[in-house]
């Protein structure tokens, strides 16, 4: 028989659950994504109680694959799991009014008993140049420091705040894995 017992305490303490690097991207890295994306951003869109946004996807052969590829290793041994593959990069784009609502980003493929298990951002954007725009995961908000880069499981909800003045770029894609049992 499974024990009936009281709810425990639920402490969330951000540096256990959510993998952070400070400022890790280059500023010119930065840069050189943004001006891909804006020259094949479009306009996106999941319905009003979803956000705002515009964006794209970058090539699978894009650099920014190897380039942060140490930093996936890192974070999968920091959330001690299996991860089996990582998403094509998307780049999301946000104006005044813009935002992504309160969501998770966690896809079972049951067919493929796989999980789609973590997210990254990575703040694209100088801080200085817009307002609004946070990052907030588990009810935390994000540094805004550029070429900062959270990682993150994908069963948090999480959010974009709506942008008040000037722009804000991102970089985002997920880790799968074995399916959660």
């Amino acid at each position: 028989m499974i024990p009936v017992k009281s709810k425990p305490e639920n402490v969330f303490a951000q540096d256990k659950f959510i993998f952070s690097k400070i400022g890790f991207l280059p500023v010119k890295i930065c840069d050189e994504i943004i001006q891909y994306g804006q020259e094949f951003k479009n306009k996106g869109s999941y319905g009003p109680w979803k956000g705002k946004f515009e964006g794209c996807g970058l090539p699978l052969d894009h650099y920014i694959h190897s380039f942060l590829n140490e930093l996936w290793e890192e974070s999968i041994n920091f959330f001690d799991c299996n991860i089996d593959f990582i998403e094509c990069y998307q780049l999301k784009y946000y104006k005044f009014g813009y935002y992504f609502g309160l969501h998770t980003d966690h896809i079972p493929n049951l067919e493929n008993k796989i999980d789609r298990k973590l997210t990254m951002s990575v703040q694209l954007s100088n801080e200085n140049n817009y307002k609004g725009g946070e990052l907030v995961v588990a009810g935390n908000i994000l540094p805004k420091t550029i070429g900062s880069v959270f990682i993150f499981p994908s069963i948090f909800k999480h959010e974009v705040k709506p942008i008040g003045f000037g722009e804000r770029w991102s970089l985002i894609t997920w880790a799968w894995g074995e399916a959660y049992k």
